[in-house]
């Protein structure tokens, strides 16, 4: 659509006002709380007259289009009540119908539906009807509102919504008009008309959504789960297992929480019982990350270990949980997703320093006993940029010092877009709380010409204490402790850990891990690969006195066993751990 415009000056205040992203705003509906616009980035907007909102010269409009977590982020969690359309060019006369809403929460980036419009409401999640009912599309330019007759649950934070509507009339105008629309994101509609039917498929492809003006309701008492983190390859190794889960938390309601309990619960595919911590006050609006360390394998190697995290039922029960899984597998563990099929990188990242710079670009893992790693594999990202550039495999130890390297790698055209194999030049044993893995990146081959070698996926919020860097020189040589990086999405790096037996030496109290800590129900022990065979555990409170005495334990397989103490008063512990020829002690705090 062309603008004409009276003077310059009329033509630079309407230039400052969409630059500023200012939307004219109408008098919102009544009942419905507050209002939001969606999408809320700001910036320019376009126009359509090709059936974008209900338009007023078809007798039969079927449209469908994803709104994305971003594009809702000004939306409180809660019940939305309205939904309003803005004409910027009304058709010459208001026209009188039938319109039908319908919506579901959603949290992709991309329109993913078909274009089977029977279909797409019922799979794979059946939108829910808002609205079924008059509607008069005025002839004036501005805002119109229809109120829901059936408030929607929106999820909260984190997600987004699909939008599905149908108009019709008897007496459509010769005219469409035309609507504000945001065109930022391709392909994110699907639209149909028809002259004596509803269309069956909704065949039209558009970047161009209607602008939103969405009426909610935020409920009292709202406690969303944003988002859960744990591993996307889980190895099968004691020195790994349970895995630490994370949990993002956020109060998304118009009151304090207090003592909010947050639950996982291991589901098919994974051991052990469920765990629960408590997040003492949550102000409204704030957010609080949980750790769960709860995730352990209970199927074969090739299965998934499915988890949920949940918070208790409120007044929006549409984010009171979310379900995740790990891929169970001998020996690779990894943060990403998409396994065992070929996972594939959103980004490429990498330093875009000055030539004489170099680092790494790490994934930072716990550890609850010693452990062998034997190679790590990361995902190269597809750019010509990539080729002829040198790269290789690391490991670092907790402070970051360096524990070893593969030999150096030749990016090529064939090793783009693809998984890259950098066995170490011998296995090496990582000890302490966490060791690092990942991939070196050195001097580009031309100078100046940066690369972004690692693949990444897109992760928001970015998890807490998992992608880290560390700058150093093309060897390596005094490197600076890693440093924790956000924003840059899930680091795609694989660490393959090593089943064959540690080397004999003295016993250390990291030999013999108790996770978790504090703790309260159970207490799972993990032996290094070095460390066999039955031992005693001798529990002994704060004046030394013997207050439980469990003999013979036999560990798994994994070189993992439980101690379950639901019945260990709360306090502060010293646990004793004897076996033929060792002892180790940790001091344990039961909650």
């Amino acid at each position: 659509m062309q603008l004409q415009f009276t003077s310059r000056r009329h033509l630079l205040i309407i230039l400052c006002l969409l630059l500023s992203g200012y939307v004219p705003v109408a008098a919102q509906p009544t009942g419905v709380g507050a209002v939001a616009i969606v999408p809320g980035q700001g910036g320019l907007l376009n126009t359509s007259t090709l059936s974008r909102g209900p338009d007023p010269s078809r007798r039969y409009q079927r449209v469908m289009a994803v709104y994305t977590p971003t594009d809702a982020q000004g939306l409180g969690g809660g019940q939305l009540r309205s939904l309003g359309f803005q004409l910027r060019t009304p058709a010459a006369s208001a026209v009188s119908g039938t319109l039908r809403v319908w919506l579901r929460n959603t949290t992709d980036v991309n329109y993913s539906l078909t274009t089977n419009w029977a279909y797409s409401l019922q799979n794979p999640i059946a939108f829910q009807q808002v609205y079924n009912g008059p509607l008069t599309i005025p002839a004036q330019a501005g805002w119109y509102d229809v109120v829901f007759s059936t408030p929607f649950a929106f999820a909260g934070s984190g997600n987004g919504f699909y939008l599905a509507y149908e108009w019709e009339t008897t007496t459509p105008n010769s005219a469409s008009g035309a609507y504000e629309c945001f065109d930022r994101l391709p392909q994110s509609l699907r639209g149909g008309t028809g002259t004596t039917a509803f269309p069956a498929q909704i065949a039209t492809v558009s970047a161009y959504r209607p602008l939103l003006r969405v009426g909610y309701t935020t409920p009292g008492a709202d406690a969303v789960v944003v988002q859960i983190y744990g591993p996307g390859e889980l190895a099968r190794q004691g020195c790994l297992a349970p895995f630490p889960v994370q949990a993002r938390i956020r109060n998304a309601g118009t009151v304090p929480l207090v003592n909010l309990p947050v639950t996982f619960t291991p589901g098919v595919g994974a051991s052990g019982s469920a765990y629960t911590r408590v997040v003492a006050s949550l102000s409204v609006g704030a957010e609080a990350v949980v750790s769960l360390p709860a995730l352990e394998a209970g199927t074969a190697t090739g299965g998934f270990a499915r988890y949920r995290v949940s918070v208790p039922a409120d007044a929006n029960g549409a984010n009171d949980s979310r379900a995740d899984s790990a891929y169970i597998t001998a020996q690779a563990l990894s943060y990403t997703t998409g396994f065992p099929t070929a996972a594939i990188g959103t980004s490429g990242v990498g330093f875009a320093a000055p030539a004489a710079n170099n680092g790494t670009l790490l994934c930072r893992y716990p550890l609850q006993a010693p452990a062998l790693i034997s190679s790590v594999r990361v995902r190269i990202y597809n750019t010509t940029a990539n080729v002829g550039n040198v790269v290789f495999g690391v490991v670092l130890d907790e402070q970051g010092r360096l524990l070893g390297r593969s030999a150096d790698v030749t990016l090529t055209a064939v090793t783009n877009g693809s998984w890259l194999a950098l066995p170490l030049t011998a296995p090496v044993r990582a000890s302490g709380r966490v060791f690092f893995a990942g991939i070196a990146q050195t001097r580009p081959a031309v100078p100046g010409n940066y690369y972004f070698p690692l693949a990444t996926q897109a992760e928001n919020p970015v998890r807490d204490s998992a992608y880290y860097s560390a700058v150093g020189d093309s060897a390596l040589v005094g490197l600076k402790p890693p440093r924790e990086v956000r924003g840059l999405g899930r680091f795609m790096i694989e660490t393959s850990l090593q089943t064959a037996p540690l080397a004999t030496q003295r016993i250390a109290t990291q030999e013999v891990g108790v996770w978790p800590n504090p703790t309260h129900g159970a207490l799972q022990v993990a032996l290094s690969v070095g460390v066999v065979g039955s031992f005693n555990a001798s529990w002994l409170n704060t004046t030394g006195q013997l207050v439980r005495f469990v003999p013979a334990l036999q560990p798994l397989s994994n070189g993992t066993a439980m101690l379950n103490i639901a019945d260990l008063r709360p306090g502060l512990y010293l646990l004793k751990l004897t076996g033929s020829g060792w002892s180790v002690a940790h001091r344990v705090l039961v909650e």
